[in-house]
């Protein structure tokens, strides 16, 4: 057994499914997901059926951690509001850095984080009308 953390498409799969040996991805279980939600800021997501066709048969339930930015509390909150407006306008671009950075998706990414949401962050965020 195996656990890594990897956004889709991650090489670490994609290198097991081209092995020798058979394999198989398999979901993380609700209470374990719970647990690691409450205790170290993880969340939950989704491996799309067909993502990895030889490691799985449908969509699985696993735990997720996002790349965040961190940022002192003492930074400005105008400073932080506006890289995070920057990097909200410019997400499109992502894709030509890495492809995984092209899941970034300010609706949600915000939620769930393992330490307080900046003030000049969530400005940003609410203003462009991802939050609520």
């Amino acid at each position: 057994m195996v656990w890594g953390a990897a956004s889709v498409p991650g090489s670490m799969a994609t290198e097991i499914a081209s092995g020798r040996r058979p394999a198989k991805l398999l979901a993380f279980p609700d209470d374990l997901q719970e647990h690691l939600q409450k205790t170290f800021g993880y969340g939950r997501d989704v491996i799309p059926a067909g993502s990895y066709p030889t490691l799985q048969s449908g969509a699985l339930s696993v735990t997720s951690l996002e790349a965040i930015i961190l940022s002192s509390s003492d930074v400005p909150d105008d400073t932080i509001y506006r890289i995070t407006r920057a990097l909200i306008a410019q997400r499109p671009r992502f894709g030509a850095i890495h492809a995984v950075l092209t899941n970034f998706d300010p609706r949600k990414h915000w939620r769930d984080q393992p330490v307080p949401l900046h003030p000049g962050a969530e400005r940003a965020y609410r203003e462009g009308g991802f939050m609520s």
